[in-house]
């Protein structure tokens, strides 16, 4: 079977819907799904039932249906209820973070104090399996062609490029060994700070 994305299109003005895209095409989730909600955060709600059923689809997609990505707009694909970011791979730039700005309880400290102390920080960080941990506000969230708008005092804004993890399932407190049961797919996402 061949990799494929969910997303939420649009196209002539019409209401956004959920689909699935695979090699440049969209197919309506509907077409796959009798049941299909009319929204991907449904879909995720309750991704238990729909996973499997989409799965199942998947190893057999039909072969009409489908058009071209480029007739449609892309929307953000839902409204997630929780955005948790984890800076683990985040070493470098969080260091780099505290130098520019002693954030973090290094404020008094010089550049050169900061580095070490920030070093300092996400060593101990890693080595204690503790990664760095933060809450995105749902506010925030922005669709791939929506317009940010930044505070009118921010001069430079920082950016980088992020693998997502979309969790498919409530979770709390699982065991390392059964993560990825709770996990419904990956998607990129563009860290804007």
């Amino acid at each position: 079977m061949d990799i494929y994305a969910l997303g939420t299109l649009s196209s002539d003005g019409a209401a956004p819907f959920p689909a699935i895209v695979q090699n440049g095409n969209v197919l309506p989730l509907a077409l796959i799904l009798s049941d299909a909600p009319a929204d991907l955060g449904a879909v995720f709600a309750d991704w238990e039932l729909y996973g499997p059923k989409i799965e199942a689809a998947m190893a057999s997609p039909p072969t009409s249906g489908w058009r071209a990505e480029s007739d449609f707009a892309v929307h953000l694909p839902f409204m997630p209820g929780q955005l948790l970011g984890a800076g683990a791979n985040y070493r470098r730039h969080v260091i780099e973070l505290i130098v520019a700005k002693g954030s973090g309880g290094a404020e008094h400290l010089s550049p050169e104090e900061r580095r070490v102390w920030g070093t300092n920080f996400m060593d101990q960080r890693a080595a204690t399996g503790l990664p760095f941990i933060w809450v995105g506000l749902h506010g925030a969230i922005a669709g791939s062609h929506d317009t940010l708008i930044l505070p009118k005092d921010v001069t430079q804004p920082d950016w980088e490029l992020e693998l997502a993890v979309v969790i498919g399932k409530a979770a709390r407190r699982v065991a390392l060994a059964d993560a990825l049961d709770h996990v419904a797919g990956y998607t990129i996402a563009n860290d804007v700070t």
